[in-house]
């Protein structure tokens, strides 16, 4: 089954996904559980994109979820031909059944041309206190995924994700900062939020170029003390990232 590793201390999740019996066995269930994924088509053989590859869903068909749409879910996959669905591509996928989920929502990384631009979004409405931030280590694309605390559980809560483009002292790779505001409506389920590292991933190919992995730093807000923002570091800063 899907091993769910929260080292909150670290301020870092491990998310896996394996077998629920070993190799040896001929038992087919693979059981998912909190895994990102993205709505890539909807039709009567919905498919969903996730780390793990392509799935057809077909209890999609009659919501109101859109293309591309991200969704936090939890599904179970039976690997067995009898389970694998053609499409119209005449690819074939195999079959999520039991497939629960919640819409979460996503951004784009901000990357400032300077300093002074930089400086800027320090000083917008971005200032809701952070009481944790958390990375999975799935990821789905360009796409990385948070999980969020706050005091105010019930609050609707929007992110952002903002470069620093000066490299800070600390150990000489990029850091980015996550900030968060209070929005309108009511909060339910989990706090969890992706951030498109599109732009990112193209700066830092362009800045970094002889690296083959990306290594970067997150610092989250907590509070403004003595009029003094304060960040709390990722205590696994720098980050490394595989990009497949």
């Amino acid at each position: 089954m899907n091993r769910f590793i929260k080292l909150f201390t670290l301020l870092f999740i491990v998310s896996g996904f394996a077998s629920c019996l070993d190799n040896n066995n001929s038992d087919s269930h693979y059981f998912f559980y909190d895994e990102p994924a993205i709505v890539e088509s909807l039709s009567d053989s919905s498919i969903v994109r996730t780390a793990y590859g392509k799935f057809c869903v077909l209890s999609l068909k009659d919501t109101d979820l859109q293309t591309n749409d991200i969704l936090w879910s939890s599904f179970v996959v039976e690997k067995t031909d009898e389970n694998k669905v053609q499409m119209p591509d005449n690819l074939f996928y195999y079959r999520a059944t039991e497939f629960r989920y919640e819409k979460i929502g996503g951004a784009k990384v901000i990357i400032p041309s300077d300093t002074a631009e930089f400086a800027s979004y320090l000083r917008d409405a971005y200032r809701e206190k952070i009481n944790r931030a958390v990375l999975y280590r799935t990821y789905v694309d360009s796409l990385l995924f948070f999980g969020f605390e706050h005091t105010a559980s019930d609050a609707n809560i929007e992110y952002e994700l903002v470069l620093n483009p000066e490299i800070e002292r600390s150990n000489g790779y990029p850091t980015l900062y996550i900030r968060a505001k209070a929005a309108a409506g009511i909060h339910r389920g989990k706090r969890i939020f992706a951030f498109d590292m599109a732009d990112f991933i193209r700066y830092y190919k362009v800045h970094f170029p002889a690296e083959n992995t990306l290594q970067f730093n997150l610092k989250y807000y907590i509070e403004t003390e003595n009029d003094r923002d304060v960040y709390r570091e990722f205590l696994s800063n720098p980050l490394s990232w595989h990009i497949r």
